[in-house]
């Protein structure tokens, strides 16, 4: 998707029945980008677009329950996205999804 630089894209994969989002620099700071997705920041070329990328993005990933990784996420450096107030949690790979949320 676009927003953050020239060329920059993030990416689904998918293999036997789980489905991954690489974010590349678009989800770049899971504090940040997370936790204040309609902040436009300063390395997007388009700031607007760039929110607009993060939100969608986000969205998808707790909607869809889809594995998240990205370039500076701590380790494990996969994980989900559950929505937090206005905006977004991290959750680590070892956290376990209960179905009832």
């Amino acid at each position: 998707m676009a927003g953050h630089t020239p060329g920059h894209m993030s990416v689904l994969v998918a293999s036997g029945g789980v489905t991954m989002l690489v974010a590349g620099d678009a989800l770049a700071n899971i504090h940040f980008a997370f936790d204040h997705p309609d902040c436009q920041m300063i390395w997007d070329h388009d700031r607007e677009l760039g929110v607009k990328t993060r939100k969608s993005l986000l969205d998808r990933a707790t909607h869809d329950r889809l594995l998240v990784t990205g370039y500076h996420y701590p380790f494990p450096g996969v994980g989900h996205v559950v929505k937090e107030g206005d905006g977004f949690r991290w959750l680590p790979a070892d956290w376990v999804w209960d179905r009832e949320t």
